[in-house]
């Protein structure tokens, strides 16, 4: 079948596309009007690197002689995963239950007779209503949450912001206690190595107090001078990196500064209405174009591909002869009333 043959068969069974087109459009709308309005909340996270950690550990890994690698600083990708996880939704929905009024369960419509059940469901539709976009550039994270109530969602995005800080926090505390523990070990155990080498200066001082005149002696102090300076760096180094630790692990600043804060949402989300519809014109009609071929081959008495191209033909130059002479038409029409 030609392409004039199949609008020809689309004209003569006009009917039933614009009717399946139509219930299509309408359905849409009604759909998008009687559905839910939705509010959304953004908020804005840079990152910052643990410069505080990262250059103690570069700090012991030189002292030590060993090579590192860059700092532990975790950026945008790890905080948009952060925010995904089922345990954060988790915390989110439960700390809803102390909220005045609506719950998220509530406003997510999380029901069912298990609480454990209710509890996944609200986690599933939270984690499914969050979206994230991280821009390299700047090292930001973005995140939107949209959800049927202004407050809720505004609740909500400040409940995730707080948990994130928290997990930051706690995980800087941890990771400092540990360096703190462990640079305590290499400080005792370089303080004994320290008084060793400081031991052995002062012995061989005391029994070589003319040592000048003998190379093999000079030699001798030299080497033990140098251990003892090698002792005492690599304690120096060991105790500024204890006590940078010690305070690490008690400090309060938050690892993530919020660029952009949630606030209350006072109007909801565009509807979309008339791409909505237009997709949904698209999509039935080309469900009615198949209905009409479908019939058109069911059909006992139908005409032929002749028949179908002349009826193309004829409604085409209709429409192009209506089109041509409706400017004058608008144009020859008196302006005013008449009197």
């Amino acid at each position: 079948m030609s392409i004039a043959a199949f609008l020809g068969l689309i004209i003569s069974r006009r009917r039933l596309v614009l009717w399946v087109t139509g219930f299509f459009a309408v359905a849409v709308a009604a759909f998008v009007f009687l559905s839910r309005r939705e509010y959304s909340v953004t908020a804005t996270l840079l990152p910052q690197a643990n410069d505080a950690q990262s250059g103690m550990l570069s700090q012991l890994a030189s002292t030590l002689g060993a090579v590192t690698g860059a700092g532990s600083g975790q950026g945008p990708e790890f905080y948009a995963d952060l925010l995904q996880s089922r345990e954060l939704a988790g915390a989110v929905v439960d700390s809803s239950t102390h909220w005045a009024g609506q719950t998220l369960y509530d406003v997510l419509r999380a029901r069912g007779g298990d609480p454990a059940v209710r509890r996944e469901r609200a986690i599933d539709r939270l984690t499914d209503r969050l979206k994230l976009k991280t821009d390299d550039a700047s090292g930001t994270l973005t995140f939107t949450l949209r959800l049927p109530d202004p407050r809720a969602a505004f609740l909500s995005a400040q409940m995730s912001l707080r948990l994130v800080n928290e997990f930051d926090e706690t995980r800087r505390r941890s990771s400092a206690a540990q360096q703190r523990d462990f640079t305590r070990q290499r400080l005792d155990a370089a303080a004994t190595r320290l008084r060793a080498a400081e031991d052995s200066a002062a012995g061989f001082l005391t029994k070589n107090r003319d040592f000048q005149n003998s190379p093999a002696l000079t030699f001798q102090y030299g080497r033990l001078t140098r251990a003892v300076t090698l002792a005492t760096t690599v304690y120096t180094g060991l105790a500024q990196m204890s006590d940078q630790a010690a305070i690490e692990a008690v400090r309060t600043t938050p690892v993530v500064t919020v660029v952009t804060r949630p606030v209350l949402p006072v109007r909801p989300d565009r509807l979309h209405l008339l791409l909505k519809v237009l997709v949904a014109i698209i999509i039935g009609g080309c469900i009615g174009s198949l209905l009409a071929v479908v019939d058109y081959r069911g059909s006992g008495a139908r005409p032929d591909g002749a028949e179908l191209e002349a009826l193309a033909l004829t409604t085409l130059a209709a429409v192009v002869a209506l089109v041509r002479s409706a400017p004058a038409r608008v144009f020859s029409r008196p302006f005013g009333r008449p009197r």
